[in-house]
């Protein structure tokens, strides 16, 4: 069963991947759904009340052992540059996971430590993911729920690309990589905003179920993109992270 709780989880592993990005594993204790949630905290330097839970997307697939989490070092912040500095066996406490993001046609699946029904998007969604908002996506491709998507993916720069080959493997032209600071010339990227890839997209097709992933003004502004394209509005399911 899921575990909502608050409880203590060890760290099996982190790495960097390029810039502030980096990926958190931790051991998993419950089964989930591609596209849920899990809230991350620590205490707090001296004591006192843990700090507030963050939220962030699971990474890996329902069949996995683990939890892989996405996330960005923000030097300011409360939890991240701590996260950052956390190795193999240290704690940190977890809720969830929870949330629907991604729900959809639900059928039966083994998931790991136990069973629960998953989410499975309509065949021919389109999905689009803003820097680690990328997260539920890759946990969707990792539990076979890639087949029929486009995914539009965004990043500011090349270094904070994620899961691209597992993304070029499962969806080959379907794929396509927005950069703003992309090489000139690199025919790997379209050399801007997601929203603009969407303005001048042909033959994307704007009729089908769309689930965007990212920071607010990301998901606003590509909402906006694809109302103006014409796909309606209750097409359109958003999940944003702060």
């Amino acid at each position: 069963m899921a575990s909502p709780y608050p409880r203590l989880l060890k760290v099996l592993s982190q790495r960097r991947l390029g810039g502030t990005l980096r990926l958190l594993v931790i051991e998993r204790d419950s089964a989930f759904r591609a596209g849920q949630l899990l809230g991350l905290s620590l205490p707090q330097e001296g004591g006192g009340a843990p700090i507030a839970p963050r939220l962030y997307s699971i990474a890996s697939g329902e069949e996995e052992d683990r939890w892989e989490i996405l996330y960005s070092v923000e030097e300011e912040g409360l939890l991240t540059p701590r996260l950052s500095l956390l190795g193999a066996d240290d704690t940190l406490i977890v809720e969830g996971p929870s949330g629907n993001f991604a729900s959809g046609l639900t059928v039966a699946t083994q998931a790991g430590p136990a069973a629960m029904p998953s989410a499975r998007p309509p065949r021919g969604v389109l999905w689009v993911g803003g820097g680690t908002g990328i997260a539920p996506f890759v946990s969707l491709a990792r539990s076979g729920r890639a087949d029929g998507a486009t995914l539009i993916h965004s990043a500011s720069r090349p270094e904070l690309f994620y899961a691209t080959e597992l993304f070029e493997g499962l969806l080959g032209q379907d794929y396509h990589r927005c950069c703003r600071r992309a090489p000139e010339g690199d025919a790997r990227y379209f050399p801007g905003r997601a929203t603009d890839f969407i303005a001048k997209a042909e033959g994307l097709g704007f009729e089908r179920a769309c689930y965007i992933c990212g920071g607010s003004e990301f998901v606003v502004d590509t909402r906006a993109a694809l109302l103006a394209r014409g796909l309606p509005y209750s097409l359109i399911h958003a999940e944003v992270y702060f």
